[in-house]
């Protein structure tokens, strides 16, 4: 067998496990707050606006919540509220 050939199948087999890796999306992930009741956390939040508010809209569609809804981005900075409430300091 010609050596470029087997060179371009390994080439090719790579570019191919590249671009599956790179295309795959996890799927978003609404996580409750434990301690604020109408508070979510989006996980793995696509980074198409227009597919996030589609998401948003259909979660609150199938779930119809009485009261306002919060949704924020799951981060480091936002996991906090997951267990925690709103820390309030009282000013003087």
């Amino acid at each position: 067998m010609d050596p470029n050939f087997n060179l371009m199948k390994k080439i090719i087999g790579i570019f191919i496990l590249l671009v599956f890796f790179s295309t795959r999306k996890e799927k978003t992930e609404f996580v409750q707050s434990k301690a604020i009741p109408n508070m979510f956390l989006l996980k793995n939040l696509p980074l198409d606006s227009l597919s996030a508010k589609k998401m948003i809209r259909n979660f609150l569609l199938k779930n119809s919540p009485k009261a306002d809804t919060y949704f924020y981005e799951y981060t480091w900075r936002t996991e906090y509220f997951i267990d925690h409430e709103e820390d309030l300091l009282e000013r003087n």
